[in-house]
């Protein structure tokens, strides 16, 4: 399978360079044009033999009794992959010679890219431009990028090139990028052209770099959104020292510092390239390969700066080299997570697929292996947009994800208030039940209710396990909803027994007290037809003031209501056994009545309840008449021992 894989890349490469540059005809030194049509091919590389004149400069030294040697060169290449008698390690000066023929009266033009690393250009025996200063030795010499576009002379059928070059500062000398030739008409679109891609891959990789650091800011754990984000930016120096395009801008922007910017900006990207697939999957990434990418960029970034570019530069292959075990390395850790089913690998794989076949042209080219063009932003871009895919794709998995946790939390917070209220974390001054902690507390006024079935034991006795159940969940969803509807909550069950709070008003207390009276009377009513005992109940009102808070420890808190409010309202429900009477309210509630609740108050007298010294007065609150002729007799519990 890997095989196939590879053949398949090699063949695409191979159809890329066939396509891109058609066969050469340049031989031996002569290129002929006169039979193409540069109207519908548009430009056209003059890869192939150029005459190379090794230790001289033909324009400056005519001495035709020199010891000149004289060869056929392929261009583009590198001084360095030739055997010569003067040029040792790519170091040394000589001269390309190409004769063009063309149509006459065709106005061409001559695009000259990245010749290493001085050089003088001459047009049929006259010098027309100069890059740096050429030179027969280190100290004449001056190195120097350009991009030059030189008019070819229209007025007749051939032209003598000469291009001079001379390198003694970098292992890379000679013509290392294909000059090109089009018609002068569609110069001006070229380079419309390429500064419309140009600049769009820039800004792309500016704004994805900035892009992916906020969202590490925002997520400081989020370390894989850095390290891409930094991988860009990278990437967005080495293109703009690699396309020449700083040097557009400033062309006398130091030669040598270009060269250690391109070179560190190269080297650091493939930690930071492989470190972040690592910190992606890494389960599937091997972390000898971080360290080993980490301590050869280090390694390799102080040379480069405490170097030449005569030594420094000699690095590229190894670079290339270490690129070329790491494209693996990389793959194989996709396709594992892909084969995990883990999220983003799929469309990771695709993105770094694209941006391999990428590198391994550019690699190729720039070994001058294949002569092709550097491809590699369209690589980085087609992986960039893939990585934009999944965070696109992964926003929105997060965004369903939210979704499905706000409704989860709402339902729990739902499910919550049924054992919580949530008038009870108001009254704490919190928004949810989360914001509560242990120890938290707050006092309040209010009016505290205590409702119980009279003699519910008894009638348990009647009933199975699971009848009780279900009978007094009957009777309490019939009584909370009157309690709620009427500005209270209820606190807590106590067996049968409620223990509500009213936090606004006693006439809330009252008139929930009534409607529980009423409603009671119609529970019996519907008891009696379905043959189940008919029930009564006594409440007790006391108004007073409470702590509300959480009591427990970390691991196991409730909510719960402190005072001796509480206390005392708690025994002021058991009295109403001892009175015979089924509500029973304090004089502290009494005194805030409105006048029409007080009225259907009637004084019963005071009592001392256990745990009080001081006289409570009690008042007995008074319901429809058709109710108190359904309450129960209590007779038999006159002699019964209050339960409080």
């Amino acid at each position: 399978m890997k095989t196939r894989i590879t053949y398949a890349l090699f063949v695409i490469l191979v159809l890329a360079n066939n396509i891109l540059n058609g066969n050469p005809i340049i031989q031996n030194g002569e290129a002929n044009f006169t039979d193409i049509n540069f109207s519908n091919r548009g430009l056209y590389p003059l890869n192939g033999e150029w005459l190379f004149y090794e230790g001289v400069f033909l324009g400056t030294q005519r001495n035709t009794n020199l010891d000149i040697n004289i060869m056929p060169i392929e261009v583009p290449n590198e001084w360095s992959r030739f055997e010569m008698q003067k040029i040792k390690k790519g170091i040394g000066f000589g001269t390309y010679a190409l004769l063009i023929k063309k149509k006459p009266q065709e106005e061409l033009v001559l695009l000259l890219k990245d010749i290493g690393s001085a050089y003088k250009v001459w047009i049929n025996k006259i010098p027309i431009f100069s890059c740096g200063e050429i030179g027969t030795d280190a100290a004449q010499s001056r190195p120097q990028f350009c991009q030059q576009n030189i008019n070819l002379p229209k007025d007749t059928n051939q032209v003598l090139l000469w291009i001079e070059v001379s390198n003694f500062h970098q292992v890379r000398g000679g013509i290392l990028q294909s000059p090109e030739l089009l018609i002068s008409r569609q110069i001006g679109l070229k380079q419309e052209r390429d500064a419309l891609y140009r600049y769009f891959c820039f800004g792309i990789l500016f704004v994805i770099g900035l892009y992916h650091i906020g969202l590490w800011g925002l997520n400081r754990n989020d370390i894989s959104s850095l390290l891409f984000g930094l991988f860009c930016l990278i990437l967005l120096n080495f293109f703009t020292f690699r396309s020449r395009l700083v040097y557009r801008f400033y062309p006398d922007f130091s030669w040598e510092l270009g060269n250690q910017i391109e070179y560190i900006s190269q080297i650091i990207s493939i930690p930071l390239f492989y470190v972040f697939f690592y910190h992606s999957f890494k389960r599937y990434f091997w972390r000898f390969f971080k360290v080993f990418a980490i301590a050869f960029s280090l390694l390799a970034s102080i040379f480069v700066l405490l170097t030449p570019p005569l030594y420094f530069t000699h690095i590229l292959t190894f670079i290339h080299v270490i690129l070329l075990i790491y494209i693996p390395a990389v793959l194989i850790g996709l396709i594992n997570s892909l084969k995990n089913k883990e999220p983003g690998a799929r469309i990771l794989l695709v993105g770094f697929s694209i941006f391999m076949v990428a590198l391994i042209n550019d690699i190729l080219h720039v070994q001058n292996i294949i002569h092709t063009n550097n491809v590699i932003i369209f690589g980085v871009i087609g992986f960039i947009l893939c990585q934009a895919y999944f965070l696109a794709y992964n926003s929105n998995q997060s965004r369903l994800k939210n979704i499905d946790l706000s409704n989860s939390l709402l339902e729990l917070n739902n499910s919550l208030s049924r054992f919580i209220p949530q008038n009870f974390i108001d009254l704490m001054g919190k928004s949810n039940i989360t914001e509560i902690s242990l120890g938290n507390c707050t006092e309040q006024e209010m009016t505290i209710m205590f409702s119980d079935i009279r003699s519910f034991t008894t009638i348990s006795e009647q009933l199975s396990s699971g009848e009780s159940f279900r009978f007094i969940n009957d009777y309490l969803q019939v009584m909370g909803p009157i309690i709620k509807s009427n500005n209270g909550f209820i606190d807590k069950y106590i067996g049968d027994g409620i223990m509500a709070l009213f936090p606004n008003h006693p006439n809330d207390a009252v008139n929930a007290s009534l409607e529980m009276m009423a409603a009671l009377q119609k529970f019996n009513l519907l008891n009696i037809a379905l043959n189940k005992p008919q029930i009564a109940i006594g409440i007790g009102l006391h108004y007073g003031t409470v702590v509300l808070g959480t009591v427990g420890e970390p691991d196991r808190m409730d909510t719960t209501v402190i005072s001796d409010a509480v206390n005392l309202a708690a025994r002021i429900e058991s009295l109403t056994k001892q009175y015979l009477v089924s509500v029973i309210i304090s004089g502290e509630a009494f005194d805030k009545l409105s006048n029409s609740l007080a009225g259907l108050c009637n004084f019963i007298g005071k009592a001392t309840v256990k745990g009080k010294t001081i006289e409570t007065k009690l008042y007995q609150v008074n319901y429809n008449e058709k109710a108190q002729n359904t309450e129960p007799s209590f007779s038999k519990l006159i002699n019964e021992e209050v339960a409080y």
